[in-house]
């Protein structure tokens, strides 16, 4: 059985379909905005090494291996994966295009030895017992029936770690390993830092999301949810032709999973908050609120900056509407940072 394809991406919630009401809310104060952050968690060697062991990797000649071609020990499976329980789809169970380095043992390593018996556009159907500490509470110690598509793979050509190649890898300007070390730290002391500042954007986030007082339904709940598992799920289940009463099931799993209902209540929580903010300072979407869009597109959308602009130009582009809401909920939450008060801790 081969079913695969799915593409997530993280948008911001759209306006509910009718017979859903969207309550609305007034505007949470942002004085006294006292948030608790963690600091920067400082890097170690071998933390350093990782990260340009990574950089290496992802900019490393590749190797295609052919369809039908046996997969060797060190290669990077590009899989797709679904999970089966009790002849139910397990919630959050599709992976497309998930990498695993075969023989590494490092994601799945129940899935090392069958992959080496593997060639390019197999599949595989392992009964798997899960662990004790899986994510989805529900699932702990289940007997799982996984479904696996080796869609591709390809094996990386990296050269020697002391040599001039490896460090042409890593930098076109700097010409010793020594050097680009001392570059590469100051890069991963940068993102250090950057995560930190996120994490205090979230906890500001979370303090305006306690301070709105609005009644979110259960119902806006559900739709929000359908909406998210539609945009992430929905697709791929669709073009490997799951029948009516799958699909209600798949939808059924998300909709009954208490995380994720508290997570999508958050998010119509801070939908609600930036907009009653937003229409108290009177933030619309203009020419400084594209550039911050523009200028943050491969982080948080993870496409180039010109499919961003171009989208944002176009109203009758698909994700519009909702990037237009994430430029908007951008302003709001610099707004926000700026009256806040951190504490690193």
């Amino acid at each position: 059985m081969s079913r695969s394809g799915l593409i997530r991406r993280r948008l911001p919630p759209v306006p509910p379909k009718a017979g859903v009401t969207l309550p609305t809310a007034a505007a949470p104060s942002l004085e006294k905005l006292n948030v608790k952050a963690p600091k920067a968690i400082p890097f170690t060697g071998d933390d350093l090494l990782f990260f340009i062991d990574d950089l290496a990797r992802s900019r490393a000649p590749r190797t295609t291996r052919k369809y039908g071609e046996k997969l060797q020990l060190g290669d990077i499976a590009v899989i797709d994966v679904l999970a089966y329980h009790q002849g139910k789809l397990v919630p959050f169970s599709p992976k497309s295009g998930m990498e695993v380095e075969v023989g590494a043992g490092d994601s799945l390593p129940w899935l090392d030895e069958s992959l080496m018996e593997c060639a390019v556009g197999d599949g595989l159907e392992l009964d798997i017992t899960l662990p004790e500490d899986e994510p989805v509470e529900a699932m702990r110690g289940a007997e799982v029936t996984y479904l696996i598509d080796v869609v591709s793979a390809y094996r990386l050509e990296l050269p020697a770690a002391d040599s001039k190649e490896y460090v042409a890898l890593l930098s076109r300007k700097k010409t010793s390993l020594e050097a680009v070390m001392k570059d590469l730290s100051e890069k991963l002391e940068n993102e250090r830092i950057a995560d930190a500042w996120q994490e205090a954007r979230e906890c500001v986030m979370d303090e305006l999301v306690r301070r709105t007082e609005v009644s979110v339904s259960s119902e806006l709940v559900d739709e929000e949810i359908r909406r998210t598992w539609a945009r992430l799920e929905l697709p791929l289940l669709e073009r490997k032709a799951f029948e009516p009463d799958e699909l209600r099931d798949a939808v059924d799993g998300w909709l009954s999973d208490e995380p994720t209902r508290a997570d999508a209540e958050r998010r119509l929580r801070l939908a609600l908050a930036v907009k009653a903010i937003a229409e108290k300072e009177q933030i619309t979407f203009d020419s400084e609120t594209m550039k911050l869009m523009v200028d943050d597109a491969k982080a948080r959308f993870g496409i180039p900056k010109e499919e961003v602009r171009k989208a944002l130009k176009d109203p009758r582009a698909p994700a519009h509407d909702q990037m237009v809401a994430v430029g908007i909920q951008m302003r709001v939450i610099e707004l926000a940072m700026a009256a806040a008060k951190i504490e690193w801790v």
